[in-house]
């Protein structure tokens, strides 16, 4: 089975899951009527709300396959390789991607490092997972995507 191929929901949820699991090692990190992540912010406040809104921030760049906002926003600066927007455009034209969803259940912050339980919906296929985040210069980055959740 072509994992690129793009025409099974497994195939597309493992090439994302994939892709994301090569774009953490190459960075050095680790539809419907239900509310979405472009809303699950709205549930937290202080430091968890803005742990939440970076996680909101990821979907809207995936779904407008805006692969520079991705890697000069949300990203860690430092980690950051040259080829990364490159590398996220080949993986943001598959279009079923634009329809992501990323529902914000739970945040925890800690110090400079926080965790957030994110339910990623992708082809109306659900499946917990759990993003790592670092806050450099005040603002709050991505640091490791596909953890497991509750860790």
């Amino acid at each position: 089975m072509d994992l690129d191929d793009g025409t099974h929901p497994t195939s597309q949820r493992a090439s994302f899951r994939l892709t994301l699991l090569a774009m953490a090692l190459v960075v050095g990190c680790g539809g419907g009527d239900k509310e979405t992540a472009l809303e699950s912010a709205e549930r937290f406040d202080g430091e968890e709300r803005q742990v939440a809104s970076v996680v909101e921030r990821y979907e809207r760049a995936m779904r407008q396959r805006d692969a520079a906002r991705i890697c000069t926003e949300i990203l860690p600066r430092a980690s950051v390789p040259e080829n990364c927007q490159g590398a996220l455009r080949r993986f943001l034209r598959q279009p079923v991607y634009r329809r992501i969803e990323l529902d914000v259940q739970r945040v925890d912050v800690r110090g400079d490092r926080a965790s957030a339980r994110v339910l990623i919906t992708l082809a109306r296929q659900p499946e917990a997972d759990s993003y790592t985040l670092l806050k450099q210069r005040g603002q709050w980055r991505v640091d490791a995507l596909g953890g497991r959740p509750g860790q």
